[in-house]
């Protein structure tokens, strides 16, 4: 059901939905980012199509596999991510413009984002949308155009049992609408999250035994895996992947 037009001159409730080290990663751009524009009192779990299926080729987790959206999983293989509703309301486009561009600067390694990008250069990830009810036609425009801008946004992989990729060329995210673990429903009205390429190989995504040998070679990047696990981020493969991990 669409929003009332006095509903929609209200605005939109805003929520980040957070599947990795966004969540508690203690890098000081990120800190500000969840101190300044997120609602931390009111995350609430909620189940999602996600699994790890990114090799990470720079930074701090390069050379092991990170969190991506996956349109290709059952409802028997949602794992669980994590909801944190925005500091503030939208009343129009450009303030959702404006949280995905600070979202996308908490994504950067340094902090940067002079541009005001919402995806990277090199096409590695996108912020992509998605909207409980149908937006009106002049934000969904918007919206778009400001995707547009960008050549390499939403040039994301799919594996063969994937009918489409995380982000569909509107912008939006390729996935249902988060139901929250309690199940009592979510108090937001539009969520923006980070969808990254994932590693495709032979139209296929990593088996939980290379998805922790990875980690196996790569002294401490298992921290990411442990680091959401402890924050209740999980995927269906965990408990394989645990299985695979050289112990301590």
């Amino acid at each position: 059901m669409s929003k009332s037009h006095n509903e929609v001159r209200n605005g939109f409730s805003l929520g980040v939905l957070i599947i990795g080290s966004l969540r508690w990663d203690r890098a000081s751009h990120r800190k500000k980012w969840r101190r300044e524009r997120l609602d931390q009192s009111r995350c609430k779990y909620v189940r999602a199509p996600i699994r790890y299926g990114r090799l990470s080729k720079s930074g701090l987790w390069r050379e092991s596999y990170t969190m991506v959206f996956s349109s290709g999983l059952g409802a028997d293989e949602y794992g669980r991510a994590i909801v944190v509703p925005c500091s503030r309301q939208a009343k129009h486009i450009s303030n959702v413009v404006d949280e995905a561009v600070q979202l996308w600067r908490a994504e950067t390694r340094e902090g940067e984002n002079r541009n005001c990008r919402v995806s990277a250069e090199n096409g590695w990830g996108c912020v992509g949308l998605l909207s409980k009810h149908p937006l009106p036609a002049d934000w969904r425009s918007g919206w778009k155009r400001k995707i547009s801008e960008e050549p390499c946004y939403g040039r994301l992989n799919k594996a063969d049992n994937e009918p489409v990729a995380a982000v569909n060329e509107s912008g939006c995210l390729a996935i249902p609408w988060p139901e929250s673990e309690d199940g009592s429903g979510l108090d937001v009205d539009i969520l923006l999250a980070t969808a990254t390429c994932p590693t495709i190989c032979k139209g296929r995504y990593p088996t939980p035994q290379k998805i922790a040998e990875a980690w196996n070679d790569h002294d401490g990047s298992v921290v990411y895996f442990n680091k959401n696990r402890e924050h209740g981020i999980r995927t269906f493969e965990d408990d394989c992947i645990q299985k695979h991990l050289r112990a301590l």
